[in-house]
């Protein structure tokens, strides 16, 4: 997860994409919070790959999908999927982005 969220913080400084870097590592950071608050709820466990806001904040962003994958999740042609939740990675995750996030403005 460490290196998946150096990449999306280098590749896209704040000088040459105005805020994507933020927007990307706050997408997932609500993702695996969603999941980590509500380990139960299946409507938090799949991310459809063709919604908007997943195509314009994760998938076209190096890095964003490795992320995903790091974080337990499985990928088919429709979705992201977290079939086995593991709470411990899902917040270490949450505290990785957080403090990455806190360093961008």
């Amino acid at each position: 997860m460490a290196h998946a969220i150096k990449t999306i913080k280098t590749l896209y400084p704040h000088f040459r994409n105005p805020g994507q870097a933020k927007t990307t590592l706050s997408t997932l950071r609500l993702y695996i919070h969603n999941i980590a608050n509500n380990p139960l709820e299946p409507k938090f466990q799949k991310i459809k790959k063709e919604n908007k806001a997943f195509q314009d904040r994760i998938a076209k962003i190096t890095g964003a999908t490795n992320f995903l994958k790091a974080a337990g999740f499985d990928e088919d042609e429709e979705y992201f999927s977290l079939n086995n939740i593991n709470i411990e990675v899902l917040q270490q995750g949450i505290k990785m982005l957080e403090e990455v996030i806190l360093t961008l403005e």
